[in-house]
């Protein structure tokens, strides 16, 4: 099974950030996934990913990177959006996906949409059904 943990070390998300070849962000936050046998003790790295958070207005997710060499789509989407229910429990109502953070097919696959000529999820909307929330519907 994987699982999916917040960065508490900043000297931990750098070397992530080294071992995954992406901008270590040093006043970011991060998520790591990786595959455990017991839910604590990750065996083996499969995503990372680095957001901060401005004030109780937005976040921005940075980064989304899969492990060197591996791609696994589901786990990085729950990566995605476990920083995402983060950060709306946090109660910051928008998360911004920058265009450097990951392809414009995966923003679309996570639930972005373009407004405003940046990919935005509006949370608030988002957790209200996120099964039938619609990024095509302005």
């Amino acid at each position: 099974m994987f699982t999916v943990k917040p960065v508490r070390e900043k000297e931990l998300q750098e070397a992530l950030a080294k071992v995954f070849g992406c901008e270590y962000f040093p006043d970011s936050y991060a998520f790591l996934a990786g595959n455990s046998d017991d839910g604590e003790t990750l065996t083996s790295l499969l995503g990372f990913s680095q957001f901060m958070m401005n004030s109780d207005r937005d976040a921005v997710i940075l980064n989304v990177t899969p492990a060197p060499n591996y791609y696994d789509e589901e786990v990085i989407i729950i990566m995605v959006r476990t920083l995402m229910n983060f950060v709306y429990r946090a109660g910051i109502p928008v998360i911004y996906l920058d265009d450097a953070a990951c392809s414009e097919d995966e923003a679309k696959k996570f639930g972005f949409r373009r407004v405003d000529d940046r990919w935005c999820i509006d949370l608030k909307k988002f957790y209200i059904s996120p099964c039938h929330y619609n990024p095509d519907e302005k």
